[in-house]
C-alpha cells in the first residue's frame, strides 16, 4: 500500500505526527513545483543591478521579505544557473530555506565561524557574504568530489576569508579552535525536499531515519563538548523527520550544556513538543520548522542554541 508514492511507514508516520488533515495537505503540497530562489552575492554586485540585468534577459525577480538581496524567480526564458551573471559569481542559486541558517547565525562581526558540513558551498559563501569577507570562515567536509565543487563555488564568489579543509567534522576536535558560531547542517534522510527529489518518497523508512540519526549524533558529541562558554550553533535540516530535529535538540541540552535561543525570522512554524505520545520541552517551541504545506518551501528544521 502507497499513498502518492510514499511507503506505508512514511505516510502512517505522517498521520501519527501531525493528524490526518494536515498530513494529507502535507503530501499534496509535495507534488507541486518548488519556486526557484537566488541570492545575490554582495561580494560581487548589488540587488539592483543584478535584478536590472536579469530583468533585461527576460527573468522576472520577486524581492523576498527576507532580505533584499534575496529574489524569487517568477520567469525564467532559460536555466538561471546558465548566466553570465552566474558564472561571474553574483548570485547563487539556493533554496530559501537553506539561507535561514546563517540568517539565524547572524556572523556579521564574528572572528571565527565553522561550517562543519559545508559542501558545497551554499551556506558557507553567505556566511562569507554577510561577514564582507572578514574574519575567517573554517569549512569543512568529508567528500573529496564534493570539496571540488565547494572550492569552486567559494572562488566563483570572490570568497576571501574562507579555509576550506577536506575533513570529517567528528575530528573538530583535533582542530583546536574555538569558532564564535558553528554551523551544522549535517546528513540527514532528505525527506523534507520530496518536491525537488520525488524518489525519496519510497526510501524513508524505519532503518533510513536511524542511520541518520546516528551520524547526527556523533557529530554533535564530537562539535558540542568542545565549544567554548558562549558560543552558538545553529542546526538544521532538510528533513522533517523529529528523530533527526526535536530529539537531537533535546539530546544537545541534556547531554552538552546546550540552551536554545529564540530564533530571529518570524515565518516559521514552532519546534514539535509532542512526538508520537513523548512530551518534550515547552521551549522546543523555539525551534522553527518549515512545512510544504504551510510556508510553500521544502520541509526544513532550524534550531539556535548556546554553550552554557
Amino acid at each position: 500500500m502507497s499513498i502518492l508514492g510514499y511507503t506505508k511507514y512514511a505516510a502512517r508516520r505522517y498521520f501519527n505526527l501531525i493528524g490526518e488533515q494536515p498530513a494529507y495537505a502535507l503530501i499534496k503540497a509535495n507534488d507541486k513545483p518548488l519556486v526557484k530562489t537566488i541570492r545575490c552575492n554582495t561580494l560581487r554586485t548589488t540587488p539592483y543591478l543584478l535584478k536590472k540585468r536579469l530583468e533585461s534577459k527576460g527573468f522576472k525577480l520577486q524581492q523576498s521579505n527576507l532580505g533584499n538581496y534575496i529574489f524569487f524567480v517568477k520567469k525564467e526564458p532559460f536555466s538561471v544557473g546558465a548566466t553570465t551573471e552566474f558564472l561571474l559569481g553574483q548570485y547563487y542559486v539556493q533554496e530559501l530555506s537553506s539561507m535561514c541558517p546563517v540568517i539565524e547565525g547572524d556572523p556579521k562581526g564574528k572572528k571565527l565561524v565553522f561550517d562543519a558540513c559545508a559542501a558545497p558551498g551554499g551556506k558557507t559563501t553567505h556566511l562569507s557574504q554577510l561577514m564582507r569577507n572578514k574574519g575567517v570562515v573554517i569549512a569543512t567536509d568529508i567528500d573529496r568530489h564534493r570539496v571540488k565543487a565547494l572550492r569552486t563555488n567559494v572562488q566563483r564568489c570572490n570568497c576571501k576569508n574562507v579555509l576550506i579543509i577536506r575533513l570529517d567534522a567528528n575530528y573538530f576536535p583535533d582542530l583546536g579552535m574555538e569558532p564564535e558560531l558553528v554551523l551544522l547542517d549535517p546528513p540527514c534522510s532528505g525527506e523534507g525536499v520530496v518536491r525537488k527529489d520525488p524518489s525519496v518518497k519510497k526510501r524513508i523508512t524505519e532503518r533510513y531515519i536511524q542511520k541518520y540519526v546516528k551520524i547526527q549524533k556523533n557529530l554533535i558529541d564530537s562539535i558540542c563538548p568542545n565549544l567554548k562558554s558562549g558560543s552558538e550553533l545553529v542546526y538544521s535540516t532538510c528533513t522533517i523527520a523529529p528523530e533527526e530535529n526535536e530529539l537531537q535538540i533535546n539530546y544537545m541540552i541534556e547531554n552538552h550544556g546546550m540552551e536554545i535561543r529564540k530564533l530571529k525570522l518570524t515565518w516559521y512554524s514552532p519546534g514539535l513538543t509532542d512526538v508520537f505520545g513523548q512530551k518534550l520541552p515547552e521551549e522546543m517551541k523555539k525551534c522553527g520548522r518549515l512545512w510544504p504545506h504551510v510556508q510553500n518551501t521544502v520541509g526544513f528544521f532550524i534550531a539556535k542554541l548556546k554553550k552554557t
